[in-house]
């Protein structure tokens, strides 16, 4: 059997911190959305000056600690919810190995699957889950079924943790004021006069607020690609200006050299020197906005990417365990304003030479380098001056 659309779409840093490259334990989730085990969050914490904010192994973006510390943060009970659901499809898809009942002690070959209690089934502990009152309202499929249908069918996620006041309690609600899960008691204390929903209600509310900013996402990873294409476009154009104006100097000052050896090389060396001033300057300047836009594009893919998987994969509790994080950081993201980036950019690929038509004997000119095209500015213009042969800027625009 091919290997399941589920595990395909699902990366494997998404499946194990990058961190200890183990499975998560505990794993918590930063402002950034990205997330590592509790356990190596601490010790990578302990190598910092500061305490009171958390740099991301990942993005370096940082992250303010709440009192309890790394602790504090929030769970990621999606990726611990997942992991039951992973466990079962690579079960599904571990071609030549044979599926053994999960509910008995005999490890009979399994026929069936229990949606609710994620356990594989023999034929004689299927009959028996059926027969089961308090197990009645299970859903019990064949195996088969379940292989045809794997990344459809959906197992039941773990069962809601305790709530941290009341350990007794279960959590049902979400405090709107508070933007936290609470139970029946919160309701009548703490959170007595709040506004509060169950979780069906606001997880619907939040799905859909995380997908309108998802479609809006979809746009924004095109105009960050558009521009990437036309940064790295510009930059080859520099590149190619650059080169074929460092060869027409030195066509130029060859043609000259034989009259006046030691000034036109004075000239073309400062000339050389000029051209590869400006392109190695501007040269850094267009990597710098290529890396910010490459920083902004992974930045948004891996926000996008964990909103992507939360509405898809996560339950009620789950969506609303990290909806107020993910819609802070995508719209964080999208606030990104292009112009910042490339604004300046495509005059900063222009460079030339204009070269004089006729060298004089007595006060020679190479000719001059032009570092921006005109249109409403004066170019920037190196060029020699007096009767020395010496080279000075008459205005520079670089």
């Amino acid at each position: 059997m091919a290997e399941s659309k589920l595990l395909n779409r699902l990366s494997e840093d998404f499946l194990e911190c990058q961190i200890c490259l183990q499975p998560y334990r505990r794993p918590k989730v930063l402002s950034c959305l990205h997330f590592f085990c509790l356990q190596c969050l601490e010790e990578f914490l302990k190598k910092q000056k500061v305490k009171t904010e958390l740099d991301c192994p990942t993005c370096r973006s940082k992250t303010l600690l709440p009192g309890g510390g790394v602790a504090g943060l929030k769970d990621n009970f999606f990726v611990e919810s997942l992991k039951d659901t992973v466990d079962v499809h690579k079960k599904l898809t571990n071609e030549g190995g044979s599926l053994v009942c999960g509910s008995c002690e005999t490890k009979s070959g399994a026929e069936s699957f229990c949606t609710e209690c994620g356990d594989f089934l023999c034929d004689e502990c299927a009959a028996m889950h059926r027969r089961m009152k308090a197990l009645r309202g299970h859903q019990v499929i064949g195996v088969e079924q379940l292989k045809a249908k794997s990344d459809t069918v959906q197992i039941k996620p773990r069962p809601l943790p305790p709530c941290r006041i009341h350990s007794q309690e279960t959590l049902k609600f979400f405090c709107i004021d508070c933007s936290e899960a609470i139970c029946q008691v919160c309701t009548a204390l703490s959170h007595k006069d709040h506004k509060y929903e169950y979780f069906t209600d606001t997880a619907v509310k939040a799905k859909e607020a995380i997908l309108a900013l998802l479609a809006i996402t979809v746009k924004k990873m095109v105009d960050l690609k558009n521009a990437d294409q036309q940064a790295h476009a510009q930059k080859t154009e520099l590149e190619k200006n650059v080169t074929e104006t460092m060869e027409k100097i030195k066509k130029k000052a060859e043609q000259t050299r034989k009259d006046l050896v030691s000034l036109v090389n004075q000239q073309e060396a400062e000339l050389l020197e000029c051209v590869n001033t400006v392109g190695q300057t501007r040269s850094k300047e267009f990597s710098t906005a290529i890396a910010e836009i490459e920083t902004a594009t992974v930045a948004l893919e891996s926000a996008a990417g964990f909103g992507r998987k939360i509405v898809e994969h996560g339950s009620e509790f789950e969506i609303m365990a990290v909806s107020a994080d993910v819609n802070s950081r995508l719209k964080k993201l999208l606030q990104v304003d292009l112009t910042d980036f490339a604004w300046e950019l495509p005059a900063k690929a222009f460079i030339a030479f204009d070269e004089n038509k006729v060298s004089s004997m007595v006060k020679p000119r190479l000719g001059e380098v032009m570092t921006t095209q005109d249109s409403g500015f004066r170019a920037a213009r190196f060029t020699t001056l007096g009767t020395t042969g010496r080279l000075g800027p008459t205005s520079i625009h670089a």
